[in-house]
């Protein structure tokens, strides 16, 4: 719990600090120090962890921000990686493919609570080497 606090803004501590501590009960909204705003919820804290903790999507050289311009993101989950790549490439706009309903839904909330919507472009399919039909 320490550690994602820390990865928190000053505001959001005490509101993350007391959904754990009531079980976690509902999505709450919060604000992490490298950026964005996000409604996470119980299902959601294990990306949200990956991104902004354990820095996942930090790459191992130096890459110049403003440089990029185009990222694809093939199973964007709720947008915690999404969110990430806002912050990182502030001139890039994202494609993000998601299949799963529930998380597009959640998807399209972070990025509106980022006022991203005119960078992101959301397909509500998965990415693949041919066309199918699957069941989630």
């Amino acid at each position: 719990m320490l550690e994602f606090s820390r990865a928190l803004l000053v505001s959001s501590m005490p509101k993350y600090v007391l959904w754990k501590l009531r079980g976690r009960p509902g999505p709450i909204d919060l604000e992490f120090k490298a950026g964005g705003h996000v409604r996470m919820d119980a299902t959601s804290q294990g990306p949200a962890y990956e991104v902004f903790v354990e820095h996942a999507y930090d790459s191992p050289r130096r890459i110049d921000p403003l440089a990029v311009h185009r990222i694809v993101d093939l199973g964007a989950n709720v947008g915690m990686s999404v969110l990430f790549w806002l912050q990182a490439y502030p001139r890039a706009r994202i494609e993000a493919f998601e299949p799963h309903p529930a998380h597009i839904a959640r998807l399209r909330v972070n990025v509106g609570l980022n006022a991203a919507d005119a960078r992101i472009i959301i397909h509500p399919t998965a990415a693949g080497v041919r066309s199918a039909r699957m069941e989630l």
